[in-house]
């Protein structure tokens, strides 16, 4: 072949390559779609604007008696542990406590009996998880379980080892005591300790012959302490403690107390103290009401992330604008700047305000529930659970709801815990039939957070396609329960009027086109609060070439290399 034949075929190649690109460009100019992407706030978990109550759940679905006195704690899985006392008699007593868990998306399971080992009245539990996902339960109980604990009121434990899928043997923690034991509390430090405050009724160790604070401890190397006695200060009636441990494994406990201690007065105020884990030993007591003239009782306290205490309780003092009656107050403590003064949590209420409860999460934000008698018009003139959330930039309370409006009896005993994502989760007792749960009381269990953000969907590629099966991709988020894709013609702003294609329980979704055209999808996630806003808006063009369109250029390209053919031919005849 010579070199300006070589040359010439070279050259018809490329201007049939460059005539078909311009070609095919130039006959889908619509092809070239700009994507549009609205812009989005991707709202943090902690905007309670978005956050809201998930659908409610009925725990105690196998009693058929009174079911009361709920506590529970979430582990690492998080699912949600719950014990509770029961009158149904399950396991063959006349007072037992039941235990049942929550699997994130496989429910409840079924309920189990925890004090086997007793016949006697109990009552009062309360639960913890140590960083092994192990759970810790301790109950007043009136059984004489070994010789130890005899027909007094004891506190007893008992743990559930994840390991080998076992409850242990029953323990009597109150054995040094001879008197009523009552009103247990369990924490779990990050180093494996269990702590344990409960109110007792025992003349030991100095305490005298009246209601005192006692506390144990467990170590993995030492087993258990022997019992000390918090309240030494106290020379009336200490009772109701709640307790917290923090990020050091310091204990700190409250209760409220009779005793006219540093000018407090005989009327019931709200004591503080905390055991140091450096020195081993408590600090002397604390006056937290000092701004109360009359009785400040049943005291609630949580030590956040970063040492700062929060407590909680009911004060039937007329203070600020707190009217007769009772109200829940609040106060905290600051590392640096110590004690702040009482805040009046219930400011919206006209009637009495009892049991409150308290969470709070790492920027600070205390969440608040207590029961209320007060009659709103909408939630009647039973016993509600309250609900309010305190704001640490602005120093102030917002967020008012009733929770059990919807109940058409008393609620009681709001208990409150945090997951690790935020979110808020509450147990509670009512005698409400709902979800066909008779007029006795029930536990019933719902939670409160942030429905889903955005989903990230990725750009289409390739755009133009010419095959209908269109893949969409998008993150995944860690929340989201299943997503939900929307598809239409023209560009899609909201979803409220479109019906979605199809749902899919990952990160992608494969969708078959109709008809040629230009299409927009947007996906949305669901969580157990609802469905989140929708993701940006993604354009895909289907178009397949017709017949004409294929042999329009064919003919150009054929007609082009027979004139090119011609042009050798004839150089090559010269």
């Amino acid at each position: 072949m010579s070199k300006n034949r070589f040359h010439l075929i070279c050259m018809n190649f490329l201007i049939v390559l460059i005539l078909c690109t311009s070609f095919f460009n130039a006959s889908n100019p619509i092809h070239a779609l700009q994507e549009e992407n609205s812009s989005k706030l991707n709202l943090e978990y902690n905007d309670f604007s978005t956050w809201r109550w998930s659908d409610l759940e009925l725990v105690s679905s196998e009693s058929i008696d009174d079911s009361s006195a709920p506590s529970f704690a979430i582990d690492s899985y998080d699912q949600v542990h719950v014990v509770w006392k029961d009158i149904s008699g399950l396991g063959g007593s006349s007072e037992e406590i039941y235990y049942k868990y929550r699997r994130p998306g496989l429910g409840w399971s079924t309920t189990e009996v925890i004090s086997t080992e007793g016949t006697g009245f109990c009552t009062l539990p309360d639960i913890a998880i140590d960083r092994d996902d192990n759970v810790h339960i301790v109950w007043q109980d009136a059984s004489d379980v070994g010789d130890l604990g005899g027909l007094d009121y004891d506190i007893f434990y008992k743990m559930w080892n994840i390991t080998d899928d076992t409850w242990s043997t029953t323990k009597v923690i109150s054995e040094e005591s001879d008197q009523n034991s009552q009103q247990p509390r369990i924490m779990i430090d990050l180093f494996q300790n269990i702590h344990v405050v409960w109110e007792d009724y025992s003349n030991y160790d100095g305490s005298g012959l009246s209601w005192d604070i006692f506390y144990k401890r467990w170590g993995p190397l030492s087993g258990w302490t022997l019992a000390e006695v918090v309240s030494q200060e106290s020379l009336g009636f200490a009772l109701n403690p709640s307790a917290d441990v923090d990020m050091k494994g310091n204990v700190h406990v409250t209760w409220n107390d009779g005793t006219d201690y540093l000018g407090s007065g005989t009327d019931n105020d709200i004591f503080y103290k905390y055991w140091n884990v450096v020195s081993q030993s408590w600090t002397i007591a604390e006056v937290l009401s000092t701004e109360s003239d009359f009785d400040s009782t049943y005291p609630v306290l949580k030590v956040d992330s970063v040492g700062n205490i929060h407590v909680s309780w009911r004060d039937i003092s007329e203070y600020l604008w707190a009217e007769a009656g009772y109200d829940i107050f609040y106060k905290s403590f600051k590392q640096g700047t110590g004690w702040t003064n009482s805040e009046i949590v219930s400011t919206e209420t006209t009637d009495d305000s009892h049991n409150p409860e308290l969470a709070v999460n790492d920027l600070g934000q205390v969440f608040v529930s207590w029961t209320d008698e007060t009659n709103f018009g909408s939630n009647g003139i039973d016993t509600d659970t309250f609900f309010k959330i305190r704001d640490p930039v602005l120093e102030g309370w917002h967020g008012f709801q009733i929770l059990t409006k919807d109940s058409t009896s008393d609620s009681y005993s709001p208990r409150l815990k945090l997951d690790r994502y935020g979110n808020l989760h509450m147990v509670w007792f009512d005698a409400t039939a709902f979800l066909n749960s008779d007029t006795d009381y029930d536990i019933f269990y719902n939670s409160f957070g942030a429905l889903p953000v955005s989903p990230a969907l990725a750009i289409i590629n390739p755009n133009p396609t010419g095959s209908d099966e269109i893949s969409l991709e998008w993150e995944e988020l860690s929340d989201a329960t299943e997503y939900h894709i929307y598809r239409s013609s023209e560009y899609i702003w909201k979803t409220k009027t479109l019906t979605p294609i199809g749902a899919s329980d990952y990160g992608g979704y494969t969708d078959t086109l109709p008809l040629q055209g230009t299409y927009y999808y947007v996906v949305v996630a669901e969580n157990l609060y609802g469905n989140g806003s929708i993701s940006e808006c993604r354009s895909i063009m289907y178009d397949v070439p017709s017949l004409s369109e294929i042999l329009i250029p064919v003919g150009i390209i054929l007609g082009f290399s027979t004139i090119m053919f011609a042009i050798l031919l004839i150089k090559r005849k010269k």
